[in-house]
């Protein structure tokens, strides 16, 4: 007591003696001089606050699946980039569909508690956490059950690694067992993409595997015991980790014959009324997957091939082009067998021959392909015809694993220079002996010419952008068709009023080991329907029938109809750009935009309806493709010209975009955006990675930003002319989500988020509202 008295006493002394001082100083201060007040001290900082940061660094999933049974260990590392020890409420979907038999979590070797809740406690875990969020992004699990576990403690500044083992019964969908798993999404804590994300699933007695979220690599392993693997890593993949969170993949049967063939289907037309000229709507969804199913101990009895390189050595490869040249086909000979022959032409004002015709893969051959290779020259013009002839009729005689590649970087400058000219004279040398595969290196060819020479003689068209090499780009290629299984396809399908099937049954590429065909068309009124695939099996013609009975009504493969409409799209592309007809590139025109607008698949077109980042409340400018538009940095053409690209550009960058975005949406088969972003380059890939964040796609609708909205892509105020308001996080909100697992995905799509809910009604979820319904009201609202 004494001591703090004494404390106060000193004080209050200092503070006297102070102010003394000061009136000391003031009192000698000029005269008419203000007195300069005394600046108070800065108050000292506050220690910072304590926090925890809880995310989730990497996702490394393991399965194993058997007679429908699926196995899975997988491990979660939880980062704390806080400063103080934390825990995370750890919350996981159960897959749609799937029945857990047992399941348990460990911290190392020690297991620790964890519930598993049914769908109806779930939904209620759910809501509870949305609330407290308000973030509807976790309505899109409403309807599954889900796994909570508290993973405490998080040391600050470090990690924790979680094991989860979970059994589970796969549902069937069609022909096949469906595994799906959240790989990332609104259940991590934090809410941030897991930097790394590693998926490898085996099936045992399986004839296919196949994803249409994510595009695994798929390996039939060599024990015996028929068991194939899928392998997938989010390392250069980032963008389909986060336009796909959830890994989806369909197992199919185990079958016996070369070729495995499945099928999956999606319906949801009224059977009496479906047909394929109907709408959209009006009719069913199917795919076909074609796997190989031949042991590698049987691809050595592969037949011969011959292999013919055509190389562009005009002036315009000199450099580094005809550095990575030399060195291309290098590696394309060098991956010959002995029992396979060759030959290599070069080309400029005229075209020079390696060998009179092809000879075998020899040892010495290679030593004197190799000379001849170092010995190129680049000079000259371009004698695209000659060489295009020549090399095609290095092919005598048709035969499995006739293949010519076709380099070039230019256009024909020498000799027969009509592009219609060259393409006949192609024809009519090749007669249809041979595949032609096209590389057009740069941005100075003739996109839509070289499109259609690959077109024509049966193979692709490719092309090699100025920061990327030719060898590399040649020993993908090779590495990736030097063994055909099954060659020379043609696809039947009967029953059902099957049609518009992609790609075209009569234009089917080779199937190449470790590769699948897959295939989507529609069909309307009926339930039978008869698959027969015919080819060539290692050089042997072989057939391979699926018959099967389609259900009346299937929405499990919910991703087919978006899938079907990229293919369709891709194919439109092409026919658009060589239409001449004014009223014909009209209707195409109206297919692409219908298509587009619908299912959200990104196009040429898409900025006609999605208004660029800040014009939100301006009105989309119509334009024409091909129609005058500004210049964009890449040389397109910005603002409603989509990728930037018109379909009448032959050369340059936007053009090569334009090209590979059609050619990525015919040999599609993930459902979503990702293949026509990674297409494009330059200034059009830019303005397709902003477009692709206007769009969502949710329980088979898209819907497109538009200021703060998201907006249905059915949506038309002036049909839908009563507006209904729901209030956020109230009570009628999570009555209409809990209505249909439809309405919470639709829910999680955003905030402000406008659904059309009849043909004359919409609903939106706003912040203001209606706060509750009951449930003749919630009735009438979602009446037809």
């Amino acid at each position: 007591m004494e001591n703090a008295f004494n404390r106060r006493r000193a004080l209050q002394v200092l503070g006297a003696g102070l102010l003394t001082n000061l009136g000391v100083t003031w009192a000698q201060l000029p005269s008419g001089q203000p007195p300069t007040r005394p600046v108070p001290p800065r108050p000292f900082p506050l220690p910072p606050r304590p926090t925890q940061r809880i995310t989730v660094s990497s996702v490394t999933l393991n399965a194993d699946i058997k007679d429908g049974i699926a196995t899975v260990e997988v491990s979660h590392v939880f980062k704390n980039a806080g400063t103080v020890q934390g825990e995370a409420d750890f919350v996981f979907p159960i897959p749609s569909g799937a029945t857990v038999r047992d399941f348990a979590m460990y911290d190392g070797e020690q297991k620790f508690e964890a519930r598993v809740l049914n769908k109806d406690e779930a939904t209620k875990i759910y809501e509870e956490i949305v609330r407290q969020r308000r973030d509807p992004a976790l309505l899109s699990y409403v309807g599954q059950g889900l796994l909570r576990a508290r993973v405490f403690p998080i040391p600050a500044g470090g990690e924790r690694r979680v094991t989860m083992r979970l059994v589970s019964v796969l549902p069937r969908e069609g022909d096949a067992k469906k595994f799906v798993w959240a790989l990332a999404g609104p259940h991590l804590p934090g809410g941030v993409q897991p930097a790394f994300v590693s998926v490898r699933i085996v099936a045992s007695n399986a004839g296919s595997l196949y994803s249409p979220t994510h595009d695994v690599t798929i390996k039939r392993l060599e024990d015996g015991t028929g068991r194939v693997s899928a392998e997938w890593s989010s390392t250069k993949n980032e963008g389909a980790l986060a336009e796909h969170p959830e890994l989806a993949l369909y197992v199919g049967a185990r079958d016996t014959s070369a070729v495995a063939l499945s099928l999956l289907s999606y319906n949801t037309a009224l059977p009496q009324v479906a047909h394929i000229g109907g709408g959209l709507h009006q009719s069913g969804y199917f795919m076909v997957i074609a796997s190989p199913n031949i042991p590698k101990t049987a691809l050595k009895d592969l037949p011969p091939r011959r292999v013919v390189l055509v190389m562009d050595r005009s002036g315009s490869m000199q450099g580094k082009k005809i550095e990575q040249a030399r060195s291309a086909l290098k590696f394309a000979v060098g991956k010959l067998r002995p029992q396979d022959s060759f030959n290599i032409l070069t080309f400029s004002d005229a075209v020079t021959k390696f060998s009179p015709e092809p000879t075998r893969a020899t040892p010495d051959n290679l030593k004197r392909a190799a000379a001849f290779v170092d010995e190129i020259v680049a000079d000259g013009g371009t004698n695209i015809n000659d060489a295009l002839t020549d090399g095609l009729k290095q092919f005598p005689e048709k035969s499995s694993g006739n293949r010519l590649l076709f380099f070039t970087d230019g256009l024909p400058t020498v000799g027969t220079r009509d592009h219609a000219t060259i393409l006949s004279n192609a024809v009519s040398a090749a007669q249809k002996r041979t595949r032609c595969f096209v590389f057009g290196v740069g941005y100075d060819v003739d996109v839509p010419f070289l499109d259609r020479v690959g077109s024509k003689l049966s193979g692709d068209a490719d092309y090699v952008r100025p920061d990327e090499d030719i060898e590399i780009k040649t020993s993908q290629f090779v590495a990736k068709t030097s063994t055909a299984v099954l060659e020379n396809l043609k696809l039947k399908v009967t029953g059902a009023g099957a049609g518009e099937i992609y790609p075209k049954p009569d234009e089917l590429p080779d199937l190449f080991e470790g590769s699948q065909l897959v295939l989507v068309g529609r069909y309307g009124v009926g339930s039978g329907m008869s698959v027969t695939l015919t080819g060539d099996v290692l050089g042997k013609p072989q057939s391979f029938v699926l018959d099967t009975k389609l259900a009346a009504v299937s929405t499990e493969a919910s991703f087919l109809p978006r899938l079907w409409a990229s293919r369709k799209i891709g194919y439109l592309l092409d026919e658009i750009r060589d239409e001449k007809d004014p009223a014909r590139r009209k209707e195409i025109e109206e297919q692409i935009i219908g298509l587009s607008k619908e299912f959200g698949v990104l196009t040429p077109y898409t900025a006609m309806f999605v208004p660029e980042p800040g014009t939100a409340d301006q009105p989309i400018r119509r334009l024409q493709l091909g129609a005058p538009g500004a210049p964009s940095s890449s040389g397109g053409f910005g603002g409603a010209g989509g990728f930037a690209a018109k379909a009448d550009m032959r050369s340059g960058e936007s053009a090569v975009n334009l090209s590979q975005s059609a050619r990525g949406g015919r040999a599609q088969n993930q459902a979503g955006n990702l293949a026509a972003i990674t297409s494009q380059s330059g200034a059009d890939k830019k303005l397709a990675e902003a477009q692709a964040r206007q769009i969502q796609y949710a329980g088979n609708r898209a819907f497109y930003q538009r200021g703060t909205n998201w907006e249905d892509g059915t949506y038309d105020p002036k049909k839908q002319t009563e507006l209904v308001k729901i209030k956020l996080y109230s009570d009628a909100y999570f009555a209409l989500v809990r209505r249909s697992g439809d309405w919470a995905k639709w829910a999680a799509v955003g905030e402000n988020v406008v659904v059309v809910a009849s043909a004359k009604k919409a609903i939106q979820f706003s912040e203001d509202g209606k706060e509750k319904l009951t449930d003749k009201e919630l009735d009438t609202l979602l009446k037809k």
